[in-house]
């Protein structure tokens, strides 16, 4: 990853190569959601949080989105080029996807980047398969997504901590919200929606679940 960020360390892959609208879309993913979620999660009485998968479908669903809310441009290229990468490598050998991409129109770089990413971790990639971690952030930010077009769902529910979906509501009935910090994005609550609102019918979340 070009960035992630690890306790209190933000750490940058070089060379470090950012406009400031993709510099302003990594911070809004690292910082203002996952670092937000975990100093959030700390304060709560379930602290710490076991780690599971429905938990990080959330966690990543909502900080891809995030990723988008101030990009001019909030079509998720690289999720659906990941996705498709995966398609192609639970089929394909690493130079079958690597080659089934470049037919798809992708160029060089993007191509081989996404072929090193779904077949990382392989013992034989002469053979079918892949790494499906990529899954989890289109999956996940189809369900958070749906999960905000209910105009029912505050949205600062989502930073009580680090949390899945499936347990906010019991949780949030426990949860101490004295001193939780929110991301800038939710100072505006409306524009904040209207954002989220382009994202999904951009990407047709409409039609996904």
């Amino acid at each position: 990853a070009r960035c992630s960020i690890n306790q209190y360390r933000i750490l940058f892959r070089t060379p470090i190569e950012f406009t400031n609208e993709s510099l302003l879309s990594c911070l809004n993913h690292e910082v203002q959601t996952h670092w937000l979620r975990r100093f959030n999660d700390r304060q709560q009485p379930w602290y710490p949080t076991p780690r599971t998968f429905e938990m990080l479908v959330t966690e990543e669903g909502i900080a891809n989105l995030h990723s988008f809310v101030e990009k001019q441009d909030k079509f998720m290229t690289r999720t659906w080029l990941n996705y498709c990468a995966l398609v192609f490598a639970l089929k394909y050998s690493f130079a079958d996807t690597f080659s089934a991409l470049r037919d798809f129109g992708i160029d060089v770089e993007k191509a081989w980047r996404c072929t090193l990413q779904v077949k990382r971790g392989l013992e034989d990639t002469s053979k079918a398969g892949g790494n499906t971690k990529g899954l989890i952030y289109l999956h996940g930010a189809v369900r958070v997504w749906h999960w905000l077009s209910d105009a029912q769902h505050n949205p600062h529910d989502l930073y009580i901590g680090k949390i899945a979906l499936e347990e906010l509501e019991k949780k949030k009935e426990s949860a101490e919200k004295s001193h939780l910090i929110f991301p800038t994005f939710f100072d505006n609550l409306t524009v904040y929606r209207q954002h989220i609102q382009e994202i999904g019918e951009l990407n047709q979340f409409g039609v996904l679940l």
